[in-house]
């Protein structure tokens, strides 16, 4: 892993804590790369911009914005007026984040993964108290994601205006969630893929995105959660193609395409059917019912067990004043 500073990608910087000063780079597993001024406590410290950009190598993470005070209850001193930026081009990060530690960010982050992989989670925002008041653009043509991609962590004091995040290409493991003050949209398209299938897989939490639209045909598992509902639309389509669910919710539900919506309805649950051993009957024909725990699937009486048309049996019945002929149920025919 070589660091460079300069523009033109033409000095690198020679650093004196890890082995291997060579044409090789180095191994900085455990170094962190900030962007953003590092470990400011009082007064802040401005800078207009930042960029950050990793084509190989190994580094802990990367924050796209600096480092602030890190006593408790203390103000972001860590600004940056303009937009942080990061792009991931190859290599391995462990995480990756658009913003910065306990910072401000006043012209939004932008997030661009077009290879290498993060072993760890994708944040477009900081990675704990901070506030940001531009947009955020997290854009993935390429790479892998070995664990989450989110837009913000929950102690953020101030959200961004909206954030927009494009998904392309490239490998999404985990859960992709957003949280419903992020105002985020997604566009899930092209070769993406996102999710792990089984009760156990992790997927797209759709529920606080303000919408999600597919288009072609990516591969993607939505995860819906304990407060799913038959009938809520988790995207908008115009297939169902490579689309399905995942997680401990999964079983219960399967998707359905109506009018370019992609929403829940029930899956039929499995059901062993207990057939009586009464006769049940109408005017045309009688049948045996289900006395199963559970609703029997089977609601048209012809389909059901013994299921047959009256037909008159052998035998007269009857009584004072008449005689007629019975079906094997009862039915009286006359």
């Amino acid at each position: 892993t070589l660091i460079y500073l300069d523009s033109d990608l033409s000095n690198p910087i020679t650093l004196t804590g890890p082995e291997g000063n060579t044409t090789d780079g180095y191994d900085l597993s455990s170094y962190r790369i900030y962007g953003g001024c590092y470990n400011i406590q009082s007064p802040a410290a401005t800078v207009e911009t930042t960029s950050v950009t990793m084509e190989g190598g190994k580094v802990d993470l990367i924050h796209g914005g600096g480092h602030g005070a890190s006593a408790s209850g203390a103000e972001p001193t860590s600004i940056v007026t303009g937009t942080a930026s990061v792009t991931l081009k190859g290599g391995v990060t462990g995480s990756l984040y658009g913003g910065g530690r306990v910072g401000v960010m006043t012209g939004g982050t932008r997030v661009t993964i077009n290879g290498g992989t993060v072993t760890g989670t994708v944040f477009a925002g900081h990675s704990n108290r901070g506030k940001i008041t531009g947009n955020m653009m997290l854009t993935m043509t390429g790479g892998t994601v070995e664990g989450n991609m989110r837009i913000l962590v929950n102690d953020i004091d101030a959200p961004a205006s909206s954030a927009t995040v494009v998904i392309s290409g490239g490998t999404v493991k985990g859960e992709l969630t957003s949280r419903a003050e992020d105002k985020a949209t997604l566009t899930v398209s092209g070769s993406a893929q996102i999710g792990t299938a089984g009760s156990e897989g992790k997927g797209l939490q759709y529920k606080n995105f303000q919408s999600v639209t597919i288009a072609d045909t990516p591969t993607v598992r939505f995860e819906p959660g304990s407060a799913a509902v038959v009938g809520e639309t988790v995207a908008t389509a115009s297939a169902l193609t490579n689309l399905s669910l995942c997680g401990s919710e999964a079983d219960k539900f399967e998707l359905e395409l109506v009018s370019n919506a992609v929403t829940l309805k029930a899956k039929a649950q499995g059901h062993t059917h207990n057939w009586g051993k009464i006769w049940e009957k109408d005017d045309t024909g009688h049948w045996h019912e289900c006395y199963a725990g559970d609703p029997c699937p089977i609601t048209d009486h012809t389909q059901k067990d013994g299921y047959a048309v009256h037909a008159n049996g052998d035998e007269y019945k009857s009584d004072n004043d008449n005689h007629w002929k019975e079906c094997v149920c009862g039915h009286r025919m006359g």
